[in-house]
């Protein structure tokens, strides 16, 4: 399947669920997309040109009480999405997707700026190139991630399918205001707009042992440092 350009424009997509018990207004088409997968192999599908422009997207779960202030995870309202994507690739072994820009706004007041970044994977390697996340004070870039997926038994079970995950990658240069997240913790409303913290971040290892050679945390007159290099094992244990 190949397709030159797609343009959503003005969509208004509002998906709920009335009650806990109820099923919510958009199972048909997780049914039917079940239901197509089970009866045909997975297409090869190619997009040149997605194109997003003044959309908006809602959830409500209307059996739950809507907070005042803050980010709600029962009534979520995301306005101006704007988004320009191109999908070269996706079939049933590899992927090639290109997120040039994506931006919105979350009725809380959390605003993304810019996201951006390329997923190039097969079933045994994904990399993520070119991530950039930008807020109207933050800006986090991560040189290339990969990971490596090692099917020992060719298994198709989740668990052991992250398990089998090799990381590696590192974040060259960040920049956070938490002022930005505000809207996922109040008190966040009190920190300085013009005090900024910077950090740099290593990583590499899988799930289970993951090793941070490289943990730097400060802010831009050094007034705070920190530079704690860790790891961190026995995630996916269950003991």
């Amino acid at each position: 399947i190949s397709i030159g350009s797609i343009q959503l424009y003005g969509f208004d997509i509002q998906l709920y669920q009335e009650e806990n018990e109820q099923e919510n207004n958009f199972k048909f088409l997780i049914d039917a997309f079940n239901k197509g997968e089970k009866e045909s192999e997975t297409p090869h599908i190619n997009i040149n040109s997605i194109l997003i422009r003044r959309g908006k997207l809602s959830w409500h779960q209307w059996n739950q009480p809507q907070k005042q202030e803050g980010f709600d995870p029962n009534h979520i309202v995301i306005n101006k999405i704007t988004g320009t994507l191109a999908l070269k690739e996706l079939s049933k072994d590899s992927i090639q997707l290109n997120v040039k820009k994506i931006s919105f706004e979350e009725q809380s007041g959390f605003a993304l700026e810019q996201l951006s970044f390329k997923i190039h994977g097969n079933k045994k390697n994904i990399a993520l190139n070119d991530f950039k996340l930008v807020c109207p004070n933050t800006a986090i870039q991560f040189s290339p991630i990969f990971i490596q997926i090692d099917y020992k038994n060719d298994t198709t079970n989740t668990k052991e399918t992250f398990e089998n995950l090799a990381l590696n990658g590192k974040i060259e240069q960040g920049t956070i205001s938490p002022f930005d997240f505000n809207s996922f913790f109040s008190p966040l409303r009190k920190w300085p707009l013009d005090k900024h913290l910077q950090f740099n971040l290593a990583f590499e290892g899988d799930l289970d042992h993951l090793n941070i050679p490289q943990l730097k945390l400060y802010t831009q007159n050094n007034d705070f440092m920190l530079d704690a290099p860790t790891e961190i094992r026995h995630l996916m244990s269950q003991d």
